[in-house]
């Protein structure tokens, strides 16, 4: 589980003595500046991804989030997390559910990494979304429903899981 201590300059804490994920969650939902819970749910990918050493310096810099993965993260004129391109890049761990978070996402690249665990029921929030790209993956063979909330979408890759 994660923990804010400091929601407006997003200081995480790692907690293990509880298992209620939507804590921290619910907590930006209350009122917290968008960009803040945009610059968790990157966060959370981040660390939950086991996020290169190399990606440190950007990505969890003092600097707009927009420009943390340049060019794998962008952004809309609103400066609104709609692109994430991470193919090929050593990621490990989960996909977390507060990836549901950045729901103006257009684009999810994803494959051709270790990333095992379920695909989060909360990839449904993405309205947006037209390409879901999580395929060579270690991926469990469960698809969640909610995919099919993805009205937007025109590819989907899910194979070699």
């Amino acid at each position: 589980d994660w923990m804010v201590q400091d929601p407006y300059t997003l200081e995480l804490m790692d907690v293990d003595d509880d298992d209620d994920d939507d804590r921290v969650v619910r907590r930006l939902q209350l009122g917290i500046d968008d960009r803040v819970v945009q610059r968790f749910a990157l966060a959370v990918l981040y660390y939950s991804t086991g996020g290169l050493t190399s990606w440190k310096v950007s990505w969890l810099s003092p600097s707009t989030e927009c420009s943390w993965g340049e060019p794998n993260v962008d952004c809309n004129f609103n400066n609104v997390v709609d692109l994430i391109s991470l193919p090929g890049e050593g990621l490990s761990g989960k996909i977390p559910g507060e990836i549901g978070l950045l729901s103006s996402l257009t684009y999810l690249d994803l494959n051709l990494n270790d990333l095992g665990g379920t695909i989060p029921t909360e990839i449904g929030f993405f309205s947006l979304l037209t390409l879901l790209a999580l395929w060579s993956n270690n991926l469990e063979a469960s698809i969640p429903t909610e995919i099919g909330l993805l009205t937007s979408l025109w590819r989907l890759g899910l194979h070699t899981n």
